[in-house]
């Protein structure tokens, strides 16, 4: 009677480790789909065009939606606010010295933020960032400028990793250029905010180039002959785009990313 209370008590344990097991396998194969049936299929005759940056086309998708032509885009937005998107998400700091908050989601940076945008293969990638990179980060450690050589080198590394990454899930990669801050971005920018935006796009351009990706300005789009010139489109804070323009600043961009086939 012993032993067969023994074997009925062990047949019972394997009975529920094998529905643990099945039940786990189940929950990863519906995470799988999930993940899966998340990205719409590409619509036939159009481009499938997936966009990464932070707050700048984040708002500007949000708000410009009649800037993109179904017709010639199945559109990815895989943007996300106040998130720069640099492998780890070192600490960035603004004008008055506080720490900027960046959502959970960011954490991770690019690792985390792109994958799962891109289990369908895209015709174009953009990257859009660079107005965060503009503030000082804390790298092992120090803080540094935008124009210091470590943060520098740094960016440009961090810039030329998800370059190469979407190169290999997309046909054509494009990375933007970011505008200079308006006058009215002292929010958030230091009074030198012309200065590190020249060093955050000269770096893009150098990463550009390494990767050997297309580049698409949007400095010179906003301020046609430099920091001086911009437009008043961001009258708002300086930095996004006002509602208003926001569907011509979308296909704007998409038809110099992504021109039309």
């Amino acid at each position: 009677m012993e032993r067969a209370e023994v074997g009925l008590r062990e047949s019972g344990a394997m009975q529920g480790t094998n529905r643990r097991a099945i039940f786990l396998s189940l929950v990863a194969m519906l995470a799988l789909v999930g993940a899966t049936a998340c990205e719409p299929e590409t619509k036939p005759g159009t481009q499938r065009v997936v966009i990464f940056g932070d707050s700048v086309p984040n708002w500007a998708i949000r708000d410009g939606q009649a800037g993109i032509d179904q017709g010639e885009y199945t559109f990815i937005d895989g943007t996300l606010a106040a998130c720069e998107g640099a492998r780890g998400n070192p600490p960035a700091r603004g004008r008055s010295g506080a720490i900027v908050a960046t959502p959970e989601a960011c954490d991770q940076g690019w690792p985390g933020l792109y994958p799962p945008k891109l289990g369908i293969r895209a015709d174009v990638a953009v990257v859009m960032a660079g107005n965060h990179a503009m503030l000082d980060h804390q790298l092992d450690g120090t803080w540094r400028h935008p124009c210091h050589a470590p943060f520098r080198t740094w960016y440009q590394a961090d810039l030329e990793g998800r370059l190469a990454y979407l190169k290999t899930k997309a046909a054509k990669v494009v990375i933007v250029l970011p505008a200079w801050p308006g006058s009215n971005s002292g929010w958030i920018m230091p009074d030198d905010r012309d200065k590190r935006a020249d060093c955050v796009r000269s770096v893009t351009r150098a990463a550009a180039s390494a990767q050997g990706v297309a580049v698409v300005d949007f400095g010179a789009y906003l301020c046609p002959t430099g920091a001086a010139s911009c437009n008043t489109w961001r009258s708002k804070d300086g930095m996004h785009v006002n509602a208003e323009k926001a569907s011509t600043v979308v296909a704007w961009l998409l038809a110099h990313a992504a021109p039309a086939t």
